[in-house]
């Protein structure tokens, strides 16, 4: 807190002699889940609710040099301890000059271009008790000078301090069958979760696409759980981030209706190294059947050398989605995939909608399915995880 404080001192005296724009925004909601079986590794509710407040506020000098993004998060659950949490998502100064930006703070940054999963995004920390799709993140401090020339946008990271990955408490889902003892962690660095990590990215706009290379050298964002004992000698879960340096690459190109799409990544760690890709295209359909309505059909292949070993079920699998886009009032969206386990015959099924109910709110649904997990398999404890969850937002 008195860090936060003393950045909120320098970003004032930074902008004390600039005319300020500001804006305040921002939600609040509400959410429910209800899990259609009982969990094998706790006794929770089916149902639970929790309340979830995002305030947001922007400022922008009146030369536009400065640049001041907050934006907080903070999640009351009824029965996850683990899930009712806070965090700055952003709380971040930018300087913009010509042809160069620099960012310091807290912040955001997504990397990747894939609809299934996003191999190459490695900036930030996955706030994994918020959605197990892995697409909501923590805000990860760092330094970050962003320079833009005719050969394309150079991106340096010095991220000086790593963010653990959040788990569900022993009363949440979707949990695994072991609970997670977050005071167990451990790390390969010496200097633990203050091992200064780095990374650099270059892109460059194609004619019909986009290309991006990316590197990273620090702590992995996805812990290895090993099997411990806790201090009542019960068999726990024990998280362990060893140090990776990761090389990325990242591919669009339109032609027609198709945008085909690839991110693939090789990790180097100390006693291994492995290679994954996901590679596909979306197609759209516009005007679908003169309805007005846009149809993107979508196909993708996934594959991760470590086969079993991975701490993912996608490893050999394929994906096909549709995305459709009302084009109505309303924003009107929904979201349909399905991924197939090529090996061991699991599937995973997602459907997300969004609809925007007069001018501040905004209803979203989504049902998660997993089936057909053999029962030898480290994830056959998700045939029991299929939950349906609404979420109606207020914006401010």
């Amino acid at each position: 807190m008195l860090r936060n404080t003393m950045y909120a001192g320098l970003i004032a005296g930074c902008m004390l002699n600039n005319n300020v724009h500001a804006d305040i925004g921002g939600y609040l909601g509400v959410e429910g889940r209800h899990f259609g079986q009982k969990a094998d590794y706790n006794d929770s509710a089916p149902d639970s609710g929790s309340l979830l407040l995002q305030p947001e506020y922007y400022a922008k000098s009146d030369d536009g040099r400065y640049n001041f993004s907050l934006i907080g998060f903070y999640r009351q659950d009824q029965l996850d301890d683990q899930r009712s949490h806070g965090d700055f998502r952003e709380l971040n100064l930018a300087y913009v000059a010509d042809s160069w930006t620099l960012n310091t703070g807290i912040r955001k940054v997504f990397w990747g271009v894939t609809e299934s999963q996003h191999l190459v995004d490695i900036i930030n920390q996955t706030d994994l008790v918020e959605d197990p799709d892995g697409e909501q993140k923590l805000g990860q401090p760092m330094v970050n000078l962003v320079y833009l020339s005719e050969y394309g946008n150079l991106e340096a990271y010095l991220l000086p301090m790593f963010r653990e990955r959040t788990f569900p408490g022993a009363d949440g889902r979707l949990g695994l069958p072991l609970p997670v003892d977050d005071s167990l962690t451990h790390y390969q660095s010496s200097r633990e979760q203050y091992n200064p990590d780095v990374a650099l990215r270059w892109s460059y706009a194609l004619d019909d696409g986009d290309i991006a290379l990316t590197w990273f050298d620090g702590t992995a964002r996805t812990p290895q759980l090993q099997l411990a004992f806790n201090e009542k000698g019960q068999p726990v879960l024990a998280p362990y981030y060893p140090l990776i340096k990761q090389v990325g690459l990242e591919l669009q190109a339109v032609t027609g209706n198709t945008l085909w799409k690839l991110e693939a990544i090789h990790v180097h760690l100390t006693d291994e190294d492995y290679q994954a890709v996901t590679a596909g295209l979306e197609h759209t359909l516009a005007g679908f059947f003169d309805t007005g309505w846009d149809v993107g059909l979508l196909l993708e292949g996934l594959y991760d050398s470590r086969g079993d070993e991975a701490p993912t079920p996608m490893q050999r699998d394929l994906f096909a989605g549709m995305r459709l886009n009302l084009n109505d009032t309303q924003g009107s969206q929904l979201l349909a995939g399905v991924i197939a386990d090529t090996e061991e015959d699991g599937w995973l099924y997602s459907i997300e909608v969004s609809r925007r109910l007069g001018e501040n709110w905004k209803l979203n649904g989504r049902w998660r399915g997993y089936e057909n997990f053999a029962d030898d398999s480290a994830f056959a404890f998700l045939n029991k995880e299929d939950y349906l969850q609404l979420e109606l937002l207020y914006y401010f």
